[in-house]
């Protein structure tokens, strides 16, 4: 799936408060992959794609599993919707879920471990699109690097004029930060979660962060 073009980067603060909440993103991907090792908690596109592969091979109980992760993720970015608007003081509401959530994931086992992860990443998602600059959410890894190439394209006088950097920094930011969460994960393992929840409340209550 395509995102919706991105707004330009470098309007203030509040655009690379959204890139490093992107790569923040990636981190906890990653971490949550480690843990599980079956689906991710914030990319939907592969998790589908899973399930599927499931059903194929009469796995009801992974697939069942894989739309229940789905219909989580769904839910946290409406939820997130609900609790971020506009103000500020909404979005550190937001992040302190979060931060709670990624606490949780810590404390349970099981699946039960995967799915605070995953609604706290629906709610990551809804936060990222309300911060200036960026119009897509950060999930739909293939749709930016669809546009990185239309954009690498229209340097070479082809097609409609693209931007690149900022889908190549998004990127960047997202891969930057899966690295991340591996060496942590492979640092602590599952204690990562509380170091992320804490940096995520860090960033939260860090005057003009966002």
């Amino acid at each position: 799936m395509i995102e919706p073009e991105l707004q330009p980067l470098g309007r203030g603060a509040a655009t690379w408060g959204a890139i490093a909440l992107i790569a923040f993103a990636g981190a906890v991907d990653a971490v949550g992959f480690l843990q599980m090792r079956l689906f991710y908690v914030s990319f939907m596109s592969g998790n589908t794609t899973r399930a599927a592969v499931a059903v194929v091979e009469g796995d009801m109980r992974l697939a069942l599993y894989g739309a229940a992760i789905i219909a989580l993720f769904v839910a946290g970015v409406a939820l997130g919707e609900v609790l971020t608007g506009v103000p500020p003081r909404r979005r550190r509401l937001t992040m302190s879920c979060e931060a709670v959530l990624l606490a949780a994931g810590y404390a349970s086992g099981g699946f039960w471990s995967l799915a605070p992860l995953v609604i706290a990443m629906g709610m990551h998602n809804a936060l990222v699109l309300r911060i200036q600059g960026v119009g897509a959410a950060m999930t739909y890894v293939t749709g930016t690097l669809v546009h990185l190439g239309r954009g690498l394209a229209a340097r070479m006088g082809v097609g409609s004029s693209t931007k690149v950097w900022p889908y190549l920094l998004s990127w960047t930011a997202l891969a930057l930060g899966g690295v991340m969460g591996g060496l942590l994960f492979e640092s602590v393992g599952s204690s990562s979660l509380l170091a992320l929840a804490l940096l995520l409340l860090l960033a939260a209550f860090t005057p003009r962060s966002l």
